[in-house]
């Protein structure tokens, strides 16, 4: 396989919270929701606030959630591009209070690693540090921090260095994942789309995704019960599909990366959640 057919591969398993499993096939029928308005952008020169859209959510239950991460270790098999590997995704509680994320891949001699280490301040979480790196990446890779004090973020690597004002509940490529679950959990069954701004260069880039219904999966860890999520893009190029599992605290079971007529699935293989094993 040539390295123009392995990086879309490994890139899809680290950008959109990857992975789901082995022989999973889908069952029921989804039921979408009415279309959702789009916000309007934000004047020019204010910053803009990013997360949920819930002007049809329930105010009493986002204002009283209670939602939480809980530590965890997942694998993924992904099959695309005709070539198959496998990720492994951790979520880690550190002794300061802190979180860490890390999500790692490889194939022969290519290799993807992603984290991000951040605080989390009630159910919002805030970016400290985030890092992308990839076998001769270069400019491709990422070393992003997040200052509070200043109100900066920044990307440290020397061959693509930049500074942005930190906006309001900006996340990273990674750190949005996990603040998608608890905005699930929190939004209710009213919630209709999520909002991200994901900082990069010159500005910040819209991750907006729809939610498409219910679905329920078989999975290699049995049948479960989804959230099927849709990103919205300005074109129709890519197009990525994620399925999150309420009953496993939003845990990603499956993401479908469709891409030049080529389809990437990512599923889950194994999970211990809380440091408990999820069995058949």
């Amino acid at each position: 396989m040539t390295m123009p057919c392995l990086l879309p591969v490994l890139r899809s398993l680290a950008s959109a919270c990857l992975l789901a499993g082995a022989g999973l096939a889908l069952a029921g029928s989804t039921t979408p929701p009415p279309a959702p308005a789009v916000p309007a952008a934000a004047p020019a020169g204010q910053a803009q606030s990013w997360g949920v859209d819930d002007s049809a959510a329930q105010p009493a239950a986002t204002a009283a959630c209670t939602a939480g991460l809980k530590p965890f270790k997942a694998r993924y098999a992904s099959a695309g591009f005709g070539m198959e590997l496998t990720v492994e995704r951790t979520l880690v509680h550190n002794a300061d209070g802190s979180w860490t994320a890390s999500a790692n891949a490889s194939q022969l001699f290519f290799t993807v690693n992603e984290s991000t280490h951040f605080r989390l301040d009630g159910t919002q979480i805030r970016p400290l540090a985030y890092r992308y790196q990839q076998t001769a990446g270069g400019k491709k890779n990422r070393d992003w921090h997040y200052d509070y004090t200043k109100n900066t973020v920044s990307n440290l690597n020397p061959q693509q260095a930049w500074t942005l004002p930190l906006q309001a509940n900006a996340q990273d490529r990674y750190s949005y994942q996990l603040q998608m679950g608890l905005d699930l959990h929190c939004g209710g069954s009213s919630l209709r789309e999520v909002v991200y701004g994901i900082p990069d260069k010159n500005n910040y880039d819209e991750y907006r995704f729809t939610v498409r219904g219910h679905e329920t999966l078989d999975t290699a860890l049995g049948r479960i019960d989804t959230i099927k999520l849709e990103r919205v893009r300005p074109d129709n190029k890519r197009q990525d599909i994620i399925w999150l599992a309420p009953q496993w605290n939003y845990q990603m079971v499956l993401l479908r990366h469709i891409e030049q007529d080529e389809t990437t699935d990512t599923k889950i293989l194994s999970l211990e959640l809380d440091g408990k094993a999820i069995r058949h």
